[in-house]
């Protein structure tokens, strides 16, 4: 009463008597009457509690059989308190509690019907009883009955509008039923009944993220962990929003907090894994998949992609073996068995990804990524059934964007095996108009990074380390330079060889760089020495013991300066192809990665070509003597002089196996895959010319220097 005024504890005592809280009822009548002896309504209200007690006491089993009752429940005996309680149902059918129980236990043991039909004669038997409504509301939640959930959620709150759990349920609700709008509002009005109710503060997070509301549901998540500092999930759900907003960093340090509440959610651990691994860590990635996989053994998603973490790592058997488990507990799982034949294809196994690809399109005739794979599989001849398929799929309105451009790349290839070239051009055209939009490539923006680049590279050399090289760390090998211009080839030829480990396109120099290369940061010594240390010990774990590693990214011609200063022993082989050739490869490939946004437009990609034409002349005039340019035609006119040549720049002895990259067994993931399991031949970079009559001069700006 000292904190509550009169009228309130009025009020108050009426809203618990609604709710069926009768004891709560009666201690505040009975305050208010040691204050207000004499006053009318808290009088009343006892007097109304009395007689309704005197009214259970004719409508309730004796005592003795209630606290019976109750033992059993309470000490886990919901079979014989289930009976117990039909039996004093039958002899005392106005006993709402007794109903009660007898819903509760029937829910626990599985017998939903018998559940509904108790918690419906509660609220035929007090309709004012709003936590009666409530739990029949929770029931229908449970059964995915949300209609009926929704109107005894309401029914609830009709009876007690101040109700912040049945506001809270409501809102849970409307959000299944994907009513979003409608679920903010529940949540808001259940947060403004309980300013503390992190469950509630939780939920409105998701909502609001599911509407791209990303600041008011950071907002949401931060009310929930201020109010609940041991809230795991809402903690999980923060680590989503940043990892949607591009900030990795502070979700691992978010989903680590989730952890430290909930060690065993896996959930939590898939997707700390799976930030990770965005972020590079490796290692500690797959730990989380394993353990996300100990503690639910039947986590197909995980599976999946603890198969992409050691398909990221080179590791294509066990990649396989985790698509093979993951299908094997979800055969649904289109993702699982499109990655399965994503890694057979890189392990040259043709035959065998082209079934799983042609399998997952007899269940899934819409799945767009597998027509292109197979397009990429498969020489088309005019009768060849996947034609037909494709040009039916995309008359479908249905279909999403990234859907329709995947299939219009798988048709393209189709028409240009088949010698339809003008119908060809129209659907790579067609396909690159939709991947630019999707992508939100602007020109301008790398015209911009380009001049920052050679801007900053000055500060960076002037801060070269000069470390004392560790005969413990392999040495780097950057194959770098346009994609499509030979860079797969030239390290199928240098892995062949016995002193070198092919390492693939690795994200270790960009990981560690921050944006050292054009200025993000201020570039001292000290942070070179600590990216040289991060790079080559991340590079020793992908060397198998031996001595050189490549790294054949081909836009780290974009981080020469940085390479020379923080790793002045790595050697840099820049590969260089026809103009022409390079930019119509590019132009023509669906790259899966985002990064290459220039390439989807004739004009994009001749413009881009230009800027590294000119940055690779900038990088040519400072570290004339430390670049080895390679040409690609002279390459594979003239093999055998020019893979000597290349090796001597790396200072490796002459092996004979370098002349046989075609039977170079390592699995190879870029766009280049299926020519370098070919013998090298002469003439690609002619391939481009029958385009030549439909391309209206577009390459003529390559040629006016």
């Amino acid at each position: 009463m000292s904190k509550l005024s009169v009228n309130e504890a009025l009020a108050k005592a009426k809203v618990y008597t609604l709710q069926g809280q009768n004891a709560k009822a009666q201690s505040l009548y009975e305050a208010i009457l040691k204050v207000l002896p004499k006053n009318q309504q808290a009088l009343m209200g006892l007097s109304s509690l009395k007689r309704a007690r005197q009214s259970l006491d004719q409508d309730h089993p004796p005592s003795e059989d209630m606290q019976r009752l109750q033992n059993l429940y309470k000490s886990g005996k919901l079979k014989q308190a289930f009976d117990l309680s039909h039996q004093l149902t039958l002899r005392f059918p106005k006993a709402y509690l007794v109903w009660n129980i007898q819903g509760a236990a029937a829910a626990q043991i599985g017998d939903m019907g018998s559940a509904v039909k108790a918690f419906q004669t509660i609220t035929a038997l007090r309709p004012t009883y709003s936590a009666g409504h409530f739990n029949l509301g929770n029931l229908f939640k449970e059964l995915g009955q949300y209609s009926k959930a929704k109107r005894a959620y309401k029914a609830a709150l009709s009876y007690t509008p101040n109700y912040p759990e049945a506001q809270y349920n409501l809102g849970i609700i409307y959000e299944l039923q994907d009513q979003l709008v409608e679920a903010v509002t529940a949540y808001e009005e259940a947060i403004a009944l309980k300013p503390n109710f992190a469950e509630a503060y939780n939920n409105l997070g998701n909502v609001l993220a599911s509407l791209d509301q990303s600041n008011a549901a950071l907002e949401a998540y931060e009310n929930a962990i201020r109010f609940n500092p041991q809230f795991g999930d809402a903690y999980n759900n923060l680590a989503k929003l940043l990892i949607k907003l591009g900030n990795t960093k502070d979700a691992i340090e978010m989903y680590q907090k989730a952890l430290i509440f909930e060690p065993k959610s896996a959930e939590i651990l898939y997707n700390f894994g799976n930030a990770l691994r965005i972020s590079g860590m490796g290692k500690e990635a797959q730990e989380a998949f394993e353990k996300a996989v100990e503690i639910k053994t039947d986590y197909a998603e995980a599976y999946n992609n603890l198969g992409l973490l050691h398909k990221d790592w080179g590791r294509h058997s066990d990649a396989e073996e985790a698509f093979q488990t993951a299908l094997r507990l979800n055969p649904a799982q289109d993702e699982a068995k499109f990655n399965l034949g994503n890694v057979l294809q890189e392990q040259g196994k043709i035959d065998a990804a082209v079934t799983v690809f042609e399998d997952l399109l007899e269940t899934s005739p819409q799945y767009a990524s597998a027509y292109r794979a197979l397009s990429a599989l498969i020489s088309y001849h005019d009768k060849h059934p996947h034609m037909s398929k494709v040009e039916a799929v995309l008359c479908d309105d249905q279909l999403s964007q990234e859907q329709r451009c995947e299939l219009h790349y798988a048709c393209a290839k189709m028409k240009e095996d088949m010698g339809e070239l003008q119908e060809a051009l129209e659907h790579y055209v067609a396909g690159g108009q939709i991947r630019k939009k999707l992508l939100r490539y602007d020109l301008a923006e790398d015209q911009q990074f380009f001049l920052k680049v050679k801007q900053h590279a000055v500060g960076i050399r002037d801060q070269g380390i000069f470390p004392i090289p560790d005969p413990k760390m392999p040495t780097p090998i950057f194959i770098l330079g346009m994609p499509r211009s030979g860079t797969t080839l030239v390290e199928q030829i240098l892995s062949c060889h016995s002193e070198v480990q092919g390492g693939g396109e690795l994200p270790f120099l960009r990981q560690h760089a921050d944006g050292l290369h054009f200025g993000r940061q201020i570039v001292t010594s000290g942070k070179l020495d600590v990216l040289r240390m991060s790079y080559l010990n991340d590079l020793a774990k992908r060397s198998h013991g031996k001595g050189f590693v490549t790294d054949k990214l081909p836009h780290n011609f974009l981080c020469i300066a940085l390479i020379r200063a923080a790793l002045p022993e790595a050697k840099i082989i820049h590969l260089c192809r026809d103009a022409s050739a390079t930019c119509w490869s590019n132009f023509k490939h669906y790259f899966s990665t985002a990064g290459l946004g220039y390439s989807y437009d004739l004009s994009d990609v001749v413009d881009y070509f230009s800027l590294y034409r000119d940055l690779m002349a900038f990088w040519e005039r400072n570290y004339r003597d430390t670049l080895y340019h390679l040409d690609y035609e002279a390459l594979t006119n003239d093999q055998e002089n020019e893979t000597r040549k290349l090796l001597q720049y790396v200072n490796l002895p002459w092996e004979r196996a370098c002349l046989l990259p075609h039977k170079n067994t390592r699995s190879v993931r870029t766009a280049s895959q299926q020519q370098v399991r070919q013998k090298i031949y002469q003439g690609a970079s002619k391939n481009w010319e029958k385009f030549k009559p439909y391309l209206n001069g577009a390459f003529n700006p390559l040629h006016e220097f």
